[in-house]
């Protein structure tokens, strides 16, 4: 995954709550899976962890889960590379597809066993701005609409020196009211760039309903995702899909006028 999405994981440390509702409630502990698979890429990578109480410290050491992911016929044990990170390529020239549907399977001893699906949305294009662009808050963005996506999670990253400040949102794939466009989604007006002077990165997620719903909810910072965000079966967390796309512009507040 993108830092983006590391830095989604890193909030549980701080902000999980361990799904405690009341002092007098006994806390069971639940499997807790991170994932979003990529189209156009081979890789199979899961974080799998466990919620905590709130006065428990989190361990980044979670080793002897059995994660299995399948795709109709064919199936991966996904094997633990490090800390709670498991992950398996897809064998020689395979690669996630869009449409693609996936199944995940977790199961550890003490633990009920974890079931998600999700469904690959379809690939889609960066319209505007260009590729190192210089760009004004007045400029606009556009992409063109990835079939089969819930909705786009967009992450803005800005570098400055040896620095680097991130900015993430959650745009529906049917916003914008009177002015939709069944064709491309068309932000207006980049206000969610800042600073000024520095290169930025825009990079966006075409996510399914699983990873929309998670990040829109928000993931772990939300007490691990659960409820109707998780759409897994028997733990908490997300098992999602998406396509993304990035592209780097040079912000000056003063420059240019509005193009789109």
């Amino acid at each position: 995954m993108t830092r983006c999405c590391f830095a989604i994981v890193l909030a549980a440390v701080l902000l999980l709550t361990g799904c405690e509702r009341q002092q007098s409630e006994e806390f069971k502990p639940q499997l807790m899976l991170h994932c979003m698979l990529l189209a156009g890429t081979p890789d199979l990578a899961v974080s799998v962890n466990r919620t905590y109480r709130i006065d428990e410290p989190f361990d980044t050491a979670f080793p002897g889960a059995n994660a299995v992911v399948w795709r109709g016929q064919d199936t991966w044990q996904l094997a633990c590379q490090h800390h709670d990170y498991y992950y398996r390529r897809l064998d020689s020239g395979q690669a996630i597809a869009p449409h693609d549907t996936f199944h995940i399977r977790v199961a550890k001893e003490g633990f009920d066993t974890v079931y998600g699906r999700t469904v690959v949305p379809d690939t889609f294009t960066i319209l505007y701005p260009a590729w190192n662009e210089t760009v004004t808050l007045t400029d606009s963005m556009g992409w063109t609409r990835s079939r089969g996506a819930r909705g786009y999670y967009m992450s803005l990253e800005r570098r400055q020196g040896n620095q680097d400040f991130f900015l993430d949102v959650a745009i529906p794939n049917d916003s914008f009211g009177p002015e939709y466009d069944s064709t491309r989604v068309n932000i207006q007006q980049m206000l969610f760039l800042y600073g000024g002077g520095h290169s930025q990165q825009l990079t966006v997620y075409a996510a399914d309903s699983n990873y929309y719903d998670w990040v829109s909810g928000g993931g772990f910072g939300a007490g691990g995702g659960g409820g109707r965000a998780s759409h897994l079966v028997g733990g908490v967390g997300v098992f999602g899909s998406g396509c993304v796309r990035s592209v780097d512009v040079y912000y000056q507040p003063d420059t240019s006028r509005p193009r789109h």
